[in-house]
This record gives C-alpha cells, sequence and structure tokens, in this order.
C-alpha cells in the first residue's frame, strides 16, 4: 500500500486474503484507507499527529487509545504486530483498552518482533524495511 501512497489503517484478519497458488498475502477492503499526500496536506507541521480514527479498536495502538491522535507509518506496523501476535498465538493480545494501556503481552515465538512492532513509543517501532528484514522473517 504504501509503496502505492496508501495507508490501509484497517490491517486486520479479516482484511487479509491469502492467494492459495503463490502464497501472496493481499489486503482487502480499503474504506478507512487514507492517501499519505492527503494525510500530510492535513498535518500543520512535518510529524504532528493525525486525529483521524484508526480502524477497529482492537488493533490500534497506545497513543490513540490515550490521545485520541497518531503517526500513520507507526500505527500500520502497530497493526502489524497485532496481526501477527493473532496469526501465531489465534488470539488477540489485547480486547479492552486497558489492556493495551496496560501493555501485557507475552509470546514464547517472535518476540522480539511483535515486542518491536507493539512498542510503546512511536520511534522505537521499526520502519516496514525493518520489519520485513528483521530475522525471524528471513
Amino acid at each position: 500500500c504504501t509503496s502505492r501512497g496508501v495507508l490501509h489503517c484497517d490491517i486486520k484478519t479479516e482484511n487479509i486474503i491469502l492467494d492459495l497458488a503463490t502464497g501472496e498475502a493481499k489486503l482487502i477492503d480499503f474504506s478507512c484507507s487514507m492517501y499519505i499526500k492527503d494525510m500530510l496536506r492535513r498535518q500543520h507541521a512535518p510529524g504532528e499527529l493525525c486525529l483521524y480514527p484508526t480502524g477497529t479498536q482492537v488493533y490500534s495502538p497506545l497513543e490513540w487509545i490515550l490521545f485520541h491522535c497518531y503517526h500513520g507509518h507507526p500505527v500500520m506496523i502497530w497493526s502489524l504486530g497485532i496481526q501477527l501476535y493473532d496469526t501465531m498465538c489465534r488470539f488477540l493480545p489485547f480486547i479492552r483498552d486497558e489492556d493495551i494501556i496496560l501493555g501485557h503481552y507475552l509470546l514464547p515465538t517472535c518476540q522480539h518482533l511483535i515486542r518491536w512492532c507493539l512498542s510503546t513509543h512511536l520511534s522505537d517501532r521499526p520502519s516496514l524495511e525493518d520489519l520485513f528484514n528483521h530475522f525471524w522473517l528471513q
């Protein structure tokens, strides 16, 4: 999405389909998506937080729960971390807003990658490139 200038804003299990012939995962349902250029145009200053909903609440990052604001790319990484946790454990790490605020998430497999994606500080979350180059995905 981002290579085409779009942030999906609602990455979750229901919005991912798998092409069984190629093994390729594809995102569907772009109803919450935003063009990156439009999102940047609405900001008053570089790096300013966006005040738009992020899609499904249980995939929302800490900054949205606490302050109702977020940065586009870090929220996407957070959602990917939630998705990875759900895929590996078969359940979501956070059900209530309080669970997200408390930050209780433990997983024996791929723990480093998930914790990195779910960093409470935006600047600590990986870029999409860092995520794809993580040793667990190699």
